[in-house]
Parts: C-alpha cells; sequence; structure tokens
C-alpha cells in the first residue's frame, strides 16, 4: 500500500496541475487575440489610364471606429459628438527619397456616444497617387485629432512594372464583396471594396477584380487561377482548388471617396482596357495561408501572376484558441464517449473535433460553422460571467449550461432577501420554460434547482 508521505505528496501534484492548467487558461482568455484585425489597415491598387508611362496608385484604407476618441461637439444646435484623425501617407523611392505625400483630415459625427453594441462604422477612405514606373516604400500613419493616439505602418513595398507594349499589362488585385449573381454585365456595376489590408474575413465571400490593358484588343480571353493553401488545423496536408470560372467588362475602373466610404465604377474608354471579375471560392477556405497562381491569355500573348492571402477570423471565440477546452466545453451537446474519442492522441484531436461539428453545419459546402460560432460564443460569455476565483470553469455552472444551450433568457428576475437564499429565475418566453436557480451556500454558484413549464 501507498503510505501517507507518497499520498500526500501525489495529491499535491494533482492539485498544483490543475491549478496551473485552470490559471494557464484563464490567462489565455485574458489575452489579445492572435490574427486579430488591426485598428488601422490599407492596401493598394494600381489603376492604368490614358498616361501608359504613370500608373495611379490608390491606398485604400480601413480605421475602425473604435480607434478614435469621441468628444462633445460644443458649438452644435443639438447633441451631437465628434471624432476625428489625420490620414497621412508617403511614398519613397529606393533611397528613401520624398516622392508624393498626401495629408488627408477624417471625422464622424453622431448624436450619442458610442456602446458596445452600437459601435460607428468603420472610416474608409482612398488617396490616389499618380507615379511612374518603380519600387517604392509607403510609409503610411493615422492619427487621433483628440487623444494624439496613432497608429502607423512602414513595412509595405510595391513595385509599379513597366508597361509593355507588346504584352497583356495586369494591375495588382483588389478584394471587393461578391456580387450576387458574379456578373459584371449590369451598366456601370458598383464595386465595393472590402479593404481589410489584403486579408479575408473567415465566413465572406468577396471577390478580386484587377484590370487588363494592351495596345490592341484581347482576343479569345481565357483566365484559368490555381489556389493552394495550408488551413491552421492542419498545416501538413496541402489543399487544391482550381478553376476558369471569371467575368468581364471593357473599361476602366475609377474610384470615388465620400462620406468615409470607397465605391470604384467601370468607366467606358478608348482605351483596350478590360476589368476582370473573379469570384474565388473564399466559401470553401478555413482560416490558414493561400497562394493563388493567375493565368492570362488572349490569342499569343500570355501572362501569370501570383500573389499571396490569408484567411482571418475577427472576433474568433476565444474558447476555441484551446482545443482542450474547447472539447470539455462539448459535455453539453456530446456523449462521454465522443469526448473521451477527442481527447486520444493529440495529431488525431483536432480531426475528431472538426468531424463532430462538420455534421452539425447547416451548409456543408461553407468552412464557417454558424452553430459552431454561436455555441463558443456563448461558451465565453458563460466563462466570463459565472467562472468562480481562479478557475475557468463557467461553463460547466448550472448558469452556464443553460446560457450555452439556450441562449440568453427572455428576462432574469433576481431574489436578493436576508431571510432566503439567493433566487434566479431565467425566463425563455419562446421555449415557454422557467428555470429556477438558488444559491443555497451564498458562495455565488447558482444551481438549477427547478424547471417549470407554463
Amino acid at each position: 500500500m501507498m503510505d501517507v508521505r507518497k499520498l500526500s505528496c501525489l495529491l499535491f501534484i494533482l492539485c498544483w496541475h490543475h491549478f496551473a492548467y485552470s490559471q494557464s487558461m484563464r490567462d489565455e482568455m485574458q489575452q489579445p487575440m492572435p490574427g486579430g484585425s488591426a485598428p488601422v489597415t490599407f492596401e493598394t491598387f494600381s489603376v492604368w489610364t490614358s498616361d501608359t508611362n504613370a500608373v495611379q496608385v490608390h491606398i485604400l484604407y480601413r480605421i475602425d471606429a473604435g480607434f478614435l476618441f469621441f468628444s462633445k461637439k460644443a458649438d452644435a444646435a443639438r447633441e451631437q459628438y465628434i471624432g476625428q484623425a489625420e490620414v497621412i501617407a508617403e511614398l519613397l523611392d529606393t533611397l528613401n527619397n520624398t516622392i508624393a505625400r498626401q495629408i488627408q483630415p477624417v471625422q464622424i459625427l453622431r448624436s450619442s456616444l458610442p456602446t458596445e453594441t452600437d459601435k460607428p462604422n468603420d472610416i474608409q477612405g482612398s488617396l490616389p497617387f499618380t507615379v511612374k514606373p518603380g519600387t517604392y516604400h509607403i510609409h503610411f500613419e493615422a492619427q487621433d485629432a483628440e487623444s494624439g493616439k496613432s497608429f502607423s505602418m512602414h513595412e509595405k513595398t510595391i513595385i509599379i512594372q513597366q508597361w509593355k507594349k507588346d504584352s497583356i499589362n495586369i494591375s495588382s488585385p483588389l478584394l471587393i464583396e461578391r456580387l450576387r449573381n458574379d456578373s459584371l454585365s449590369r451598366s456601370h456595376p458598383v464595386l465595393i471594396p472590402v479593404n481589410h489590408g489584403e486579408t479575408i474575413l473567415f465566413g465572406t465571400t468577396p471577390a478580386y477584380i484587377f484590370q487588363l490593358m494592351t495596345i490592341d484588343s484581347l482576343p479569345n480571353l481565357k483566365v484559368h487561377w490555381n489556389v493552394t493553401g495550408h488551413t491552421n488545423a492542419d498545416r501538413d496536408e496541402e489543399r487544391h482548388w482550381s478553376d476558369s470560372t471569371y467575368d468581364s467588362v471593357n473599361g476602366v475602373p475609377q474610384g470615388t471617396n465620400e462620406k468615409n466610404e470607397v465605391r470604384y465604377t467601370i468607366l467606358d474608354s478608348k482605351l483596350s482596357s478590360k476589368v476582370v471579375y473573379l469570384p474565388l471560392p473564399f466559401e470553401k477556405f478555413s482560416e490558414g495561408h493561400y497562394h493563388c497562381q493567375l493565368t492570362v491569355q488572349a490569342g499569343k500573348k500570355q501572362i501569370q501572376r501570383e500573389w499571396h492571402f490569408e484567411v482571418v477570423w475577427k472576433n474568433k471565440p476565444r474558447s476555441l484558441m484551446n482545443l482542450d477546452l474547447a472539447i470539455n466545453a462539448l459535455r453539453h451537446i456530446a456523449t462521454d464517449d465522443e469526448v473521451s474519442q477527442m481527447h486520444g492522441f493529440l495529431s488525431t484531436d483536432s480531426k475528431k473535433f472538426q468531424e463532430f461539428w462538420n455534421k452539425k453545419n447547416p451548409d456543408t459546402t461553407r468552412a464557417y460553422n454558424p452553430v459552431m460560432a454561436e455555441y463558443y460564443r456563448r461558451v465565453d460569455e458563460a466563462i466570463q460571467k459565472y467562472s468562480m476565483a481562479k478557475e475557468v470553469d463557467g461553463y460547466r455552472t448550472d448558469r452556464g449550461r443553460i446560457l450555452i444551450l439556450f441562449g440568453h433568457p427572455s428576462h432574469i428576475d433576481r431574489s436578493l432577501k436576508p431571510t432566503s437564499v439567493p433566487t434566479e429565475v431565467w425566463t425563455y418566453e419562446k421555449l415557454r420554460k422557467y428555470f429556477i436557480f438558488t444559491d443555497r451556500n451564498r458562495s455565488g454558484n447558482y444551481e438549477l434547482t427547478q424547471v417549470e413549464t407554463y
């Protein structure tokens, strides 16, 4: 038999491991989300016009409204709050000489201060530069006018290729919101840039556009694309997609910048210019890194272009960042055997976890699973609201379980009387049920003591 010393030592190790694990998970829940969107992002889009010796470079930026400090406008006839910023973009050559510089003020007016549930829309804008072919470094900065807080990026380099008469000239790609019918056939279609710094938000389905230009017509135009990538969940497996689906229309893209929004239309032109619309199957791409290779052929002319992009889950539930926690949180809807299988070898944990949720995806043609996203959003909320002391156990409590399974109640009635135990009654009108929780020990741990149907 094990002696008392060994038993005490073992118990101490087990308790310390449990404490360290809980503290580690709790710390994880408090850390900033990796891969989250920056408060300020920008990307570039190059356009050829009648002057083939120069190119219009559009710097498209997006500022999260949470970056701004809102103050009360003193001279307003009625109550108004204003958020203001200044955007600065500078182009430098390879010798770090400034070639061009622009400053653009932006502002948002509101009748009340922003709240968590009523955030202002992001600010979007565009700064156009006309430059000659060459290599340029971009210095970009946004500064809040009230607080002086600033955000800058100096890493981006762009290469403007020399326009070639005997070739197909192709612009950089631009992500736009996907057209409903995946067609540019409508007269002067409005194209809305996605503008998230060349990343694609998981769960969205944008498309690419780019400009083709030659000195003559583009006969028998053919476009073929090939995408390869590695998802974050399975970095060892390379996935492939390819197709020749595209649409095109004659003309030149023309940008407008009004009311903190950027739009593009396609203007008729005497130039041999086309705008090509490329609807890649972004709905099939999970979080990860991807490489796109594009081949354009017209008659005997052919050109290729390659670029990389990343699919990022903005505001991803934090509980999904820890696979062990995510699996444990399934005990409300999975059997013990299913959970046990997911806790097998580390190399298979993720696959079995994904298999479980794939069966619950309402649309298996899409990588984004709204049922899973909502489930773990509720797990996050349960952890934040109902965890005790230094534990990350809010999802295991009775209130956490009911919140995860049924969402927010229609209303909550609380009773905190000195002569009786604290009580909460959650009413779910659609279910026609009352869930009654009591804190018998007055410790903050409310247990489900009764369920009533009305």
